[in-house]
């Protein structure tokens, strides 16, 4: 018994979350604004071509939780199911977003003064956001090479309190020893 055939023609594409409770719509809708109605010779061809908006829609839902203080977000692999009738095309993300997170305590460690500086945006008590570290984390560094000449690698040790919900934060530069290049 062989595969059933269907002419080609527009195949609907379904796209939504499962086990969500605060990401909107709007997220996933700019992933997929231009594959609302496609035509494929195969729906099998279809699942081929839209693996990197799959791959870029786990990406942003992920980036929405981390950013929304959902340090602990964890993603299945997106279920893809298509209809009976090879027409549909159906993507759920399931997603486990589990306890949201506030900031317990920044230390900055590193030699010459830097634990005096501190992370623009990252106070106690704020909610994680993803977003505000690696920015934070981009302005002290941008600082700390004006302020040496010499390039600094930095690493983020992070402490999660599931009880408190609170994760601790331990912001260490390490220079390099090549000076920066003009």
């Amino acid at each position: 018994m062989g595969r059933r055939r269907v002419a080609p023609g527009p195949i609907t594409i379904e796209v939504g979350i499962e086990g969500n409770h605060s990401l909107p719509t709007s997220v996933l809708a700019t992933c997929w604004a231009g594959w609302a109605e496609a035509t494929f010779e195969d729906p099998a061809c279809a699942i081929t071509v839209l693996e990197d908006e799959i791959d870029a829609s786990a990406r942003a839902v992920s980036r929405f939780y981390l950013d929304a203080g959902f340090a602990a977000v964890r993603q299945e692999e997106p279920r893809i199911e298509l209809s009976d009738d090879r027409r549909r095309l159906s993507v759920t993300f399931v997603v486990d977003e589990g306890a949201r997170h506030r900031i317990g305590r920044v230390e900055v460690r590193g030699p010459m003064a830097w634990s005096s500086w501190s992370i623009p945006g990252l106070r106690e008590g704020d909610w994680f956001c993803r977003r505000r570290l690696e920015a934070g984390i981009a302005a002290l560094r941008r600082s700390w090479e004006r302020t040496t000449g010499k390039r600094v690698g930095v690493a983020v040790e992070v402490s999660a309190d599931r009880r408190a919900a609170t994760l601790d934060l331990s912001i260490v530069g390490r220079p390099e020893r090549a000076p920066m290049l003009s």
